[in-house]
This record gives C-alpha cells, structure tokens and sequence, in this order.
C-alpha cells in the first residue's frame, strides 16, 4: 500500500516539471492565445474612422496637444506608433496587449489607428481609437479594454500639459 502522493516523490516531481516545459515550449511555438507574429497597422486602415468605431471621445485639447498626447499614450499602454501622419490626424502601430482570459492573462496580437480631428473653434477634439485584433481565438472584447486604456492614458497625459 502506497500512501504518498506520485508528485512527492523525485519521479514524480521531474515528470511535472517536464510536462510544464513541454507544455511551454509547445504554447510558444503555437502563439499561445494570440499570434507568433505581429501584423503591421500599416495600409489596413483608412484616412478616417470607422463609421463602426467603439470608442471616441472630445477632450479640450488644441489638435496638437491631442496628437501628442495620443503618441504618448500608446506607449503608456505598451503597444508601439508604426506611422504619424499629423496632416490626416492619423496615428497607426501595433502591439501585443496582455488581457483576461479564461481566468488568467493572455497577450493579445492586435493593430490599432487613432483618428484625431478638431470639432469646434474652442479647444476641442475628437480622438478615436480603433483596434483590431489578431490570432486571438477566444470570444469577446480585449479591444474595447485597450481602448479605455488608452482613453484614460490621453487624459492622464493632457493633464500634465495643463
């Protein structure tokens, strides 16, 4: 009669910590949730925004402490500008952005343009934020969580320039 637990013995403990690093190696290989590579933004989205898009909002900005506060943002979010084009109010980059998932994190391969535009004489401007992700399988937002981040980013960084 054997009363210890398989994993208490010295077998037993090798054969888990090889099956985690084969568990491991093969989620790495595969991409785990999201995918091995990150696409580029560039090209994959248009000079304006989506007429779909899901998060948009007027901050009291000048345009430019708009833009720069955008550039800013996507950084404090962790995701990276792949191109500026401060003439069409259009910053696009990409990233991996790391999220909940069937109760634990997961990186998310996603690609991102922001939509920057005046709206009134007053200081005011509509910064929008579309995402779209990649390789990602599971169901539900990720999306619509990076952008709230990166809203609260934008203000937190106007909030300096004051």
């Amino acid at each position: 009669m054997m009363n210890q637990c398989f994993y208490r013995t010295r077998p037993g403990v090798l054969t888990l910590m090889l099956s985690s690093i084969v568990s491991v190696v093969i989620l790495a290989a595969v991409g785990g949730c999201g995918s091995s590579r990150i696409p580029t933004s560039i090209g994959m989205y248009g000079d304006s925004p989506p007429s779909d898009a899901i998060h948009s909002r007027v901050f009291e900005a000048t345009f430019d402490e708009a833009f720069e506060a955008s550039s800013e943002a996507v950084v404090h979010i962790g995701m990276f500008v792949e191109s500026t084009e401060e003439d069409k109010g259009k910053i696009t980059g990409n990233g991996r952005y790391q999220m909940m998932c069937g109760g634990g994190p997961c990186l998310m391969t996603a690609t991102f343009a922001i939509y920057i535009n005046e709206v009134s004489d007053k200081p005011e401007t509509r910064i929008t934020f579309v995402a779209t992700r990649h390789g990602f399988t599971g169901i539900g937002g990720g999306t619509r969580e990076m952008s709230i981040k990166f809203m609260i980013q934008v203000q937190k960084v106007l909030l300096t320039y004051q």
